[in-house]
């Protein structure tokens, strides 16, 4: 029985840490993009407005989520004097 017990509790173990790798790697950081946009874009840009405004979207609009999602990956490959081209597509700065 306490065997049982065991396995059992590693197994449910796994499952959280596995839950939680996924929802970290589908997470975007809002903080970033905004903050890419005032650094390689529009100084007078307000990033803590717009990562308000992205977290919430992020919460309830999976559309939003995806985009930014593609967003996100343009900033990351692209150096700061090529990410305006990433801002065209990105729903966070629309």
């Amino acid at each position: 029985m306490e065997r049982a017990m065991r396995v059992t509790l590693l197994w449910i173990g796994m499952a959280l840490v596995t839950a939680g790798c996924e929802t970290a790697e589908q997470a975007v950081d809002c903080q970033k993009i905004c903050q890419a946009n005032r650094d390689c874009v529009d100084t007078s840009f307000d990033v803590e407005t717009c990562r308000a405004d992205c977290e919430e979207q992020l919460d309830t609009n999976e559309s939003f989520r995806n985009e930014a999602k593609v967003c996100e990956a343009c900033l990351e490959r692209t150096e700061c004097s090529e990410q305006a081209d990433c801002f065209l597509e990105c729903p966070i700065v629309r």
